[in-house]
């Protein structure tokens, strides 16, 4: 019997654990309508697990666990954290800008954009850390919340 097939034991049992495949189906693009069409994206836990179904693998404990708590975009799209350390005393200063960005999944085009929002001069950078699926920008800008998301959007970084 070929391995791939849905009805062999294994795969009865892993359905009877995860639950029915006839649950209704939670679309990525229905939580997050920010996500352009047609771009893939993953939903995870804010511990670092993939969400399928609403449920994840706790490798911790090898459960398999139902998840309804908060998420963060992931792998293949790049989550986006900027922060402004400087005050300016504005009321509606940028402070923090925090989302998962699908417009692209490369990471060194993500850098290249983050070049182009630099030569604007819209901040200045104080540190930067990125890994491959997260990028976490310490800036000084004196740019409102408004100004410094056009900014971003701009430059394709949001």
């Amino acid at each position: 019997m070929d391995s791939t097939n849905k009805h062999t034991p294994a795969n009865r049992e892993l359905q009877a654990q995860i639950g029915s495949t006839s649950d209704p189906v939670v679309r990525v693009r229905d939580l997050i309508p920010s996500l352009p069409p047609g771009v893939p994206t993953q939903s995870w836990t804010l511990s670092g697990y993939p969400i399928v179904d609403n449920k994840y693998h706790d490798l911790a404990t090898d459960e398999i666990i139902p998840h309804s708590g908060p998420s963060m975009g992931g792998p293949p799209s790049i989550s986006v954290y900027w922060q402004n350390r400087l005050a300016t005393g504005r009321r509606d200063q940028f402070l923090v800008i925090s989302k998962t960005v699908a417009s692209t999944t490369s990471l060194s085009e993500y850098i290249i954009r983050v070049g182009d929002l630099l030569r604007k001069g819209a901040c200045k950078v104080d540190s930067m850390n990125v890994t491959r699926f997260n990028v976490y920008m310490v800036v000084q800008s004196e740019l409102g919340q408004d100004e410094f998301r056009q900014a971003l959007n701009e430059c394709g970084l949001l």
